[in-house]
């Protein structure tokens, strides 16, 4: 969490796709501020796969919140 990788767009329509382990930091560093009466929105869909190699395995958890 040293820098960023990628920045995506929020515009309407677009689809974000991308590989989730323990280690693939995803989010808002600065709080988002949308436009008087807006607000974001989002759907998230996670697929889950048979055989995921060990060194990306954890314990189950719920999402995991880091300070940059």
């Amino acid at each position: 969490m040293s820098r960023c990788e990628q920045k995506v767009l929020p515009v309407f329509n677009r689809t974000v796709v991308f590989s989730t382990t323990d280690f693939s930091f995803h989010g808002h560093p600065e709080p988002l501020a949308c436009p008087e009466g807006q607000s974001r929105k989002s759907v998230s869909f996670y697929y889950y796969s048979n055989g995921r190699p060990d060194a990306e395995r954890s314990a189950p958890h719920d999402t995991i919140f880091r300070e940059t």
